[in-house]
């Protein structure tokens, strides 16, 4: 799923209402819904993006999944969401849903910060914390700042709440419920991405048929197994890519058989061609 090259700010009421505006480079949509009519049934498509997410949730009754692991939300409740993380939201009850959602590329923030974000659990509470203020102060960033501004004020505002998250990190939130049978086919995946050619080289190395490794993919995650195999190795290969290395010295290393196929699943992941680095 592709994602812009600039930090993207998303506000979700609880009404409907139809509303995208780009103002220098920031993408700000607004829309509501009145109710959930249906309990429990209400699924978010699982996605990923190719950026980091920052999901605030301010009002509402859900779930919130990132791969094997599901959080039941409160109002407060902050999920950081990294690169290639399937995630999705489930809405639980009819109850008013709001949330903010901040989108930004490693482009967006310092090495420093950065580095700190991978030792950030996912989930906090930040509620009567400076990172509930930033909030505050970001939301109202459109009215206070003039047009010319409003980026540079995001980036440095988004730079705020992560160093303030970062400041909070023990108040981290556990998970309500994990897969361990999905948790240890990721953590294989992760270790074993570049030998892994096929789906009959997943089964074997976790001593799984081909039909019950695709139910766990598809029942968790909603999306098939060698696709979120070849997801993690076009986000491998974007990594050594940006340090300099040529398309054709990166794709063996990231295990495809063919450079034909690393274009095309690429430019599917990133919308981009690996030669425009």
């Amino acid at each position: 799923m592709n994602d812009c090259n600039f930090i993207t700010l998303i506000e979700h009421g609880e009404t409907m209402a139809n509303n995208y505006e780009i103002i220098d480079g920031i993408r700000k949509f607004k829309y509501k819904r009145e109710n959930v009519s249906t309990v429990g049934t209400v699924r978010y498509k699982d996605h990923y993006h190719t950026a980091y997410e920052l999901f605030y949730l301010i009002q509402g009754d859900i779930d919130f999944q990132i791969e094997q692991e599901r959080y039941s939300l409160n109002p407060d409740d902050v999920l950081l969401i990294r690169p290639g993380q399937h995630h999705n939201a489930i809405i639980r009850s009819n109850l008013p849903y709001e949330r903010i959602v901040i989108r930004f590329n490693c482009s967006d923030i310092s090495d420093d910060l950065e580095a700190q974000l991978n030792n950030l659990p996912e989930v906090f509470n930040i509620r009567d914390l400076e990172s509930k203020k930033a909030y505050e102060t970001l939301m109202k960033l459109k009215e206070h700042t003039i047009d010319s501004c409003l980026l540079t004020a995001l980036r440095c505002q988004t730079g705020i709440i992560l160093c303030n998250l970062c400041s909070e990190a023990g108040l981290k939130r556990e998970a309500n419920y994990i897969s361990k049978e999905l948790e240890k086919a990721i953590r294989f995946i992760e270790k074993n991405i570049a030998n892994i050619h096929s789906e009959e080289d997943l089964c074997k190395g976790l001593n799984k048929s081909s039909s019950a490794l695709r139910k766990l993919f598809i029942r968790n995650l909603n999306t098939s197994v060698m696709s979120y195999v070849r997801t993690k190795k076009c986000m491998m290969a974007h990594e050594m890519l940006k340090t300099g290395l040529s398309p054709k010295q990166v794709y063996r290393d990231c295990g495809f058989n063919y450079y034909s196929t690393f274009y095309r699943d690429y430019v599917k992941t990133y919308w981009r061609s690996p030669i425009s680095h």
